[in-house]
């Protein structure tokens, strides 16, 4: 069983429907911990709880939101995480998601292709998405169809996660 720290419920979204089966291949079950709503005090007992239990891991995922000391102050607000089990999407969770949009719908939307969504913000996620769509649509409509080695190759924090994924997957 691996407990999953994630800010809020578009993070939710992305880790069950492009990692979730990964996830669950290598650990036999999953489960997610909205923490943005959470006082800090709780989480801090949860991680602590989960460290003592056999059998259990976790991993943090946050929003680097610009700033590029985010982990460090993670890891100061939560003292008893470990840093390896720490992931900083960059720039926001819409940048891991813009990362794997499929070529089918790049086209479809008419969106300008990039090879880099490191500087993908909230903002600039949804001035890409079609005016046509909802965000959470927008957002189904790529996790439908996701492209995981397009997300790799497009972001190199989702890369990180990816491969300490992988690198458990082969363990």
């Amino acid at each position: 069983m691996i407990y999953i720290f994630v800010e809020g419920d578009t993070d939710e979204i992305f880790i069950s429907k492009v990692l979730g089966n990964m996830i669950k291949s290598i650990f036999g079950s999953y489960n997610i911990v909205k923490y943005s709503n959470k006082k800090k005090l709780k989480i801090k007992q949860y991680i602590q709880t989960i460290k003592k239990m056999n059998n259990s891991e976790y991993l943090f995922i946050g929003d680097q939101d610009g700033n590029i000391e985010k982990k460090n102050k993670i890891l100061e607000e939560y003292p008893f995480l470990d840093s390896d089990k720490v992931f900083i999407s960059i720039y926001e969770i819409e940048s891991w998601i813009i990362a794997g949009i499929s070529d089918k719908l790049i086209k479809m939307y008419k969106i300008k292709a990039f090879n880099n969504t490191e500087s993908i913000t909230k903002e600039k996620f949804n001035s890409i998405k079609p005016n046509t769509l909802y965000t959470n649509e927008f957002i189904a409509n790529i996790l439908e169809e996701y492209d995981i080695l397009k997300a790799i190759e497009r972001n190199s924090s989702f890369n990180t996660l990816y491969q300490f994924l992988s690198k458990k997957n082969a363990s």
